[in-house]
């Protein structure tokens, strides 16, 4: 019910659901009225007019009960359409309840187990000793759970509480455990439990299954009904029958009824060799939780299948001449009787458990081998197929191409690795004659990958998708479509003219960490100590990670088309650095200048990121670097360059830029030698030198400087060059000799006031210690006899 101010002076109540009256007399109530407004505007999916009353979960079982596990197992796999599978009901159950408004899910109790029991008197400590029933709903557990005191426990229900680590349980007396809805990856540390009875693991994130229930036979020897739906299963088909054969004592597995015969047919299939399976789904658990759908081949075999049963053709069999043959979903361990199929050219071999693939050897004509999902570990067994074409070993454990052999597979030009939890593809360059590579859904990280199939100049198709390397390598796809030139379609996609155009962009001329993997052959650049690159045609320094080049101390990019050097302020053990003859004009490169003006920046690159920061803070760079060449630029000004910042410096070499002002050189305290020839530079402001006592050598030739008096603060100063410059007053020369007591060498040459040779006499007089002007020795008994006169 809502009451109205207005309508409570007329003496009336109005229901709000009750909205019968004229249309004029709403509108001209909804205009003076803010709660009839209110009313009147009633939105359904407003959370403000909502209010949760419960949450049923509700659990479908289809079928009859009793239903043979061996009929569940090995029945129709096709499955039905209207079906989700369990990560897609979770899935699904996820995006639900992202929907419920917030206000309205209960809050995770903030209490840990550990501080509830801590508050704990000693006689309530006393008294859990006797407790035998435990239940722990919606509790953070932040660390393991101490149960030990629970001496009596027989009864555990840990529930809702995110657990990613079992709790120490050993010692327990527990006949049940309900561990569902929770976080656990694995069982395989579970303590043993020789009581149990009921086990409960639901709702988690389990998925390997061969070691969970191989632990849980070791540890719960008489455990009678298990609980393990809605788990990520790798091997979900084969849940139910492997319980039945690995648990003697169970009775039901998620509600079914568990038959003896069934228990025995699956004793018979499984008991062979244990460590088969172990391989088997081991594998699956390697795969990523998020597969990413991806291209592989179809077999050709299953197309001939498909053809004869569609055409319901009828052949006599004869062994010799069979030249396709399929044993999809068969079961099968081992590959035997394959001798007498002499003619077999396409084979399919999915989803069995085979650990290779020997009994293949005498079918030397084989072009196409599909043998998908089975528990293949390496390349053997290929010594003979010289005529191999097409090789498909998705969901396999092939975790590497190390076994590929040249002499093996000459012909090969489609191979198939999806989810095989590939690390690495060294080795893959010996297939010279692959054209498809198709290795989705994988374990593969590092930029080499990129570099290691440049080898393979065939390659026309590849797919990567599902890999980390596609979100974590920044412009994947255009690195991708750069240097693996012959791509014509990449992760299903394919390579427009805009995208080769747009990788030549983004990418050419670019100093980064795969173009020195490249030139180096992969070698190990953490022990670069010299990096040579000049005239290497370069525009742009990426940042060179501190991980990768850790030990480099010089580096050389002279005659390239650099414009910046950034890309190198990361390197910590830098001391020579030589840019001469590039068109570099900052330190920094201007898209991080205008990014770190912008009171906007959002930024996405961690690079970016570390650049801008960078940028902003007046923290030291180059921390070691004495040696730097920055000749014949286009530096018109040194402020860009934060020289400033660089505090082991001791020479500069900046001739022959634009440079016409010494603003910028401050807080060089170990400044020795500094050359600015060829500049623009007309004068030496009273500041610029001021206590720049350490340096010791000075060049200014070719500039347009007309005093010297204002380097009257270099009194350490031992060797200058002034050639070529506009000075032309004695006066001022006297002056400036005057105070240079540690000069030795000074050279004068094309300055005006050298037309008369007085120069000389005026220096040797005013610098004691001088030893060579304008190239010429001093000698000393010419000094001696001038002094005389």
């Amino acid at each position: 019910m809502s009451k109205c101010k207005k309508d409570m002076c007329r003496g009336s109540v109005v229901n709000s659901t009750d909205l019968r009256w004229p249309a004029q007399s709403r509108r001209k109530e909804a205009k003076s009225c803010t709660c009839r407004s209110a009313i009147m505007n009633f939105k359904p999916n407003d959370e403000n007019f909502l209010a949760a009353s419960f949450v049923m979960e509700v659990k479908y079982i289809p079928g009859d009960q009793d239903t043979s596990l061996l009929q569940r197992a090995f029945g129709p796999t096709k499955p039905d359409s209207n079906d989700l599978l369990p990560n897609e009901e979770l899935r699904a159950d996820s995006s639900v309840l992202k929907s419920i408004p917030a206000k309205f899910l209960k809050p995770c109790n903030g209490d840990t187990l550990e501080r509830i029991s801590e508050k704990n008197s000693e006689q309530q400590i006393q008294a859990k000793t006797k407790v035998t029933s435990l239940s722990l709903l919606e509790v953070k557990l932040t660390r393991l759970v101490n149960l030990q005191r629970y001496s009596s426990l027989t009864v555990l229900s840990i529930n809702h509480c995110r657990l990613r680590v079992l709790p120490a349980l050993a010692n327990l007396p527990l006949q049940s455990l309900d561990l569902s809805h929770n976080l656990l990856p694995t069982l395989t540390n579970l303590n043993s439990l020789p009581r149990l009875k009921v086990l409960n693991v639901n709702y988690n994130m389990l998925t390997n299954l061969f070691l969970d229930v191989i632990t849980i036979s070791n540890s719960c020897t008489k455990l009678q009904d298990l609980n393990l739906q809605f788990n990520p299963w790798k091997a979900l088909t084969e849940v139910h029958l492997f319980v039945a054969a690995y648990l003697p004592s169970i009775k039901t597995v998620d509600g079914y009824l568990v038959p003896d015969n069934d228990r025995e047919s699956a004793g018979n299939i499984f008991h062979q060799r244990r460590d088969t399976f172990c391989k088997f789904f081991n594998i699956r658990s390697t795969i990523a939780e998020e597969v990413v759908p991806s291209l592989t081949i179809y077999p050709t075999a299953r197309l001939h299948l498909l053809r004869t049963e569609l055409f319901n053709m009828k052949t006599t069999i004869v062994w010799k001449g069979i030249v396709s043959l399929c044993l999809n979903d068969c079961k099968l361990r081992t590959l035997e009787g394959f001798d007498l199929l002499t003619s077999l050219r396409y084979v399919c071999l999915d989803n069995n458990y085979l650990e290779n693939l020997e009994g293949l050897k005498f079918c030397t004509h084989l072009e196409e081998i599909s043998a998908e999902d089975n528990s293949l570990t390496s390349f053997e067994g290929f010594q003979q197929l010289k005529k191999l074409k097409r090789l498909l070993l998705g969901n396999n454990s092939i975790q590497s191409f190390s076994g590929l052999r040249k002499s093996d597979f000459r012909n090969l030009e489609v191979l198939v690795m999806r989810a095989n939890g590939i690390k690495e593809v060294d080795g893959i360059a010996v297939l010279e004659n692959l054209q498809e590579l198709y290795v989705a859904n994988n374990d593969l990280r590092e930029l080499k990958v990129v570099l290691n199939l440049k080898d393979l100049l065939l390659l026309t198709i590849a797919d990567f998708s599902g890999n980390p390397l596609t979100k974590e390598l920044n412009h994947y796809r255009l690195r991708m479509i750069f240097h693996l030139k012959s791509l014509k379609a990449l992760d299903g996609q394919e390579i427009s003219t805009n995208d080769t155009l747009r990788a030549k962009e983004l990418l050419g001329g670019h100093l980064s960490e795969e173009f020195l993997m490249e030139k180096f052959n992969g070698e190990n650049l953490s022990e670069l100590v010299c990096l040579e690159m000049s005239g290497s045609l370069l525009k742009v320094v990426d940042v060179l990670s501190p991980e990768y080049f850790s030990k480099l101390q010089s580096v050389n990019l002279e005659r390239n088309n650099l414009t910046s050097f950034g890309g190198l302020l990361f390197l910590p053990q830098l001391r020579t650095l030589c840019l001469n003859e590039n068109n570099i004009e900052t330190l920094f490169p201007p898209n991080i200048q205008l990014i770190a003006s912008s009171s906007r920046r959002k930024l996405k690159d961690p690079a970016d990121t570390h650049y801008v920061s960078l940028y902003t803070s007046k923290q030291a760079i180059f921390p070691k670097l004495k040696v730097l060449h920055l000749a014949k630029n286009h530096i018109s000004t040194l402020l860009p360059l934060h020289f400033h910042r660089m505090p082991a410096i001791r020479s500069l070499f900046l001739q022959y830029n634009e440079i016409s002002s010494f603003s910028g050189l401050e807080g060089l305290p170990l400044l020795r030698e500094l050359v600015l020839d060829g500049n623009k530079i007309k004068e030496i402001p009273e500041l610029s030198f001021q206590s720049r006592w350490s340096l010791q050598e000075l060049h200014l030739e070719s500039n347009r400087l007309r005093e010297l008096y204002n380097l009257k603060g270099l009194e350490n100063l031992k060797r200058v060059y002034l050639s070529g410059n506009k000075l032309y007053d004695l006066n001022d020369l006297e002056r400036f000799s005057a105070i240079q007591k540690n000069l030795v060498e000074i050279s004068l040459i094309d300055n005006p006031l050298t037309s008369r040779q007085i120069h000389r006499l005026i220096l040797i007089n005013g610098c004691l210690r001088v030893q060579v002007i304008d190239g010429i020795p001093v000698y000393f008994d010419w000094t001696c006899s001038l002094s005389h006169s």
